[in-house]
C-alpha cells in the first residue's frame, strides 16, 4: 500500500494531467484504487442491496477516475491536501459519488436492462434469422454490446439509455468497411438514430469503432470482443477514452439543459 507521501504525490500528478495514468506509477495508482479504496465502497454497496452483477470493483474504479479528474482534477487536489491519509478522503468522496448513482440511476438502469433482455429474448424467439433483423447478432457480440451498455449508460440521462443499446447494436452490425468512408458511416448512424443528439451518436461510434489512425487499438468494442475478461481500468488508453467520452457527454447534457424545451424535444424518447 502507498504510504501517505506517495499517495499525495500520485494525486498531485493526476491533478496535473490524466496522462499520469499511462505511466507505471499511474498503473500502480489504479491498482491502489482497486485494492485499498474500492473494497470499502463495495461493502457499503452490498449493505445497500446492490449485487455484484450490478456493481463491481471495475465500476467503482471507473467512477473514481472520472470524478478525480473532473474540473481539472479538483477532487484529486483536495485529496492530496487533505488532513490525514488521502486514501481515507478519497474513500469518503467515492462513497458519496457512488451513492449519487445508486439513488438516481441504479434502479432505472437495472429495470431497463431486464426489459431489454426480455424484449431481445422475445424477438429472437419470433425472428426467422433474416439479415434485416437488427437484433440478430452472434452471442459473443451481444455480450460485448451488453458490457459496453453497462459501462456507458450511467453517464447518460435515463431516457437516452434504451436507444444507446440500439445504437451499440447498430455499430456492431455496421462496422466501417473502408477507413476513408468513416464519415459516411457516422452520417448513416446519425440518420438511423434521430432521437439522439447527432454529436452524441458520433461520440459513441468513435468509442465503438475507434479513431484513426489507430482504429483497432482504440476501439472499445474491439477490446471487449477480443478479450472476454477485458476491463477498461486495465487499459490506460481506453480509460482515457472513456473519461474523455464521459466529460463530453456531460457537456452535451448540460448544454441541452440550458436550451428551451422546444430545442431539446428530440432528446426525450
Amino acid at each position: 500500500m502507498f504510504d501517505e507521501v506517495r499517495q499525495r504525490r500520485a494525486l498531485r500528478l493526476l491533478e496535473r494531467s490524466p496522462n499520469f495514468l499511462r505511466t507505471s506509477e499511474g498503473l500502480a495508482f489504479i491498482a491502489q484504487l482497486r485494492s485499498a479504496v474500492a473494497p470499502g465502497v463495495l461493502s457499503t454497496a452490498r449493505r445497500a442491496g446492490l449485487s455484484a452483477s450490478w456493481l463491481d470493483v471495475n465500476d467503482v474504479v471507473h467512477t473514481a477516475l472520472v470524478e478525480l479528474t473532473r474540473d481539472r482534477g479538483r477532487a484529486a487536489r483536495y485529496a492530496a491536501a487533505s488532513v490525514g491519509e488521502p486514501w481515507a478522503y478519497v474513500s469518503r468522496c467515492l462513497t458519496g459519488w457512488m451513492r449519487d448513482q445508486w439513488g438516481t440511476r441504479a434502479e432505472p438502469l437495472q429495470e431497463e436492462t431486464l426489459i431489454a433482455l426480455r424484449d431481445e429474448r422475445t424477438h429472437h424467439a419470433a425472428c426467422d434469422g433474416g439479415l434485416d433483423c437488427g437484433a440478430c447478432v452472434p452471442p459473443p457480440m451481444e455480450a460485448v454490446i451488453e458490457r459496453m451498455f453497462l459501462a456507458l449508460a450511467p453517464a447518460l440521462p435515463t431516457e437516452l439509455r434504451p436507444p444507446l443499446k440500439s445504437l451499440l447494436r447498430w455499430c456492431a452490425l455496421n462496422p466501417p468497411q473502408r477507413r476513408s468512408y468513416e464519415h459516411a458511416d457516422r452520417a448513416a448512424a446519425v440518420t438511423a438514430f434521430p432521437m439522439l443528439p447527432s454529436q452524441l451518436v458520433v461520440l459513441i461510434t468513435q468509442l465503438s469503432w475507434g479513431t484513426r489512425p489507430r482504429n483497432a487499438e482504440t476501439s472499445l468494442m474491439g477490446a471487449f470482443l477480443s478479450d472476454p475478461t477485458f476491463r477498461v481500468s486495465d487499459s490506460p488508453l481506453h480509460t482515457q477514452s472513456v473519461l474523455r467520452w464521459t466529460a463530453q457527454v456531460r457537456g452535451l447534457c448540460h448544454a441541452s439543459e440550458r436550451l428551451p424545451a422546444a430545442a431539446t424535444a428530440h432528446l426525450r424518447c
